[in-house]
């Protein structure tokens, strides 16, 4: 599979969420302000099991994995 660019990357991370219902889905472009990332992909939902829900989406829908992940085993963020 071909790599993504960030912007593709983070349309499609927002489409994925969107699908599972998440709620005030915003990206803030921090290009330029840290080296971490470039994106930040924020949304919020009403219960638990829609947070897994779009974490699962996320996760099943992209192509990368991410290298560690926090706050998934008690949906917590």
């Amino acid at each position: 599979m071909p790599e993504e660019k960030p912007d593709q990357l983070v349309s499609l991370v927002g489409k994925l969420a969107l699908s599972k219902k998440a709620e005030k889905v915003i990206s803030i472009d921090v290009r330029g302000l840290t080296s971490i990332t470039d994106w930040f992909l924020i949304c919020s939902a009403n219960t638990e099991i829609q947070v897994k829900a779009i974490a699962d989406a996320i996760r099943n829908g992209t192509p990368d994995k991410p290298w560690r992940s926090e706050g998934y085993e008690n949906q917590q963020w």
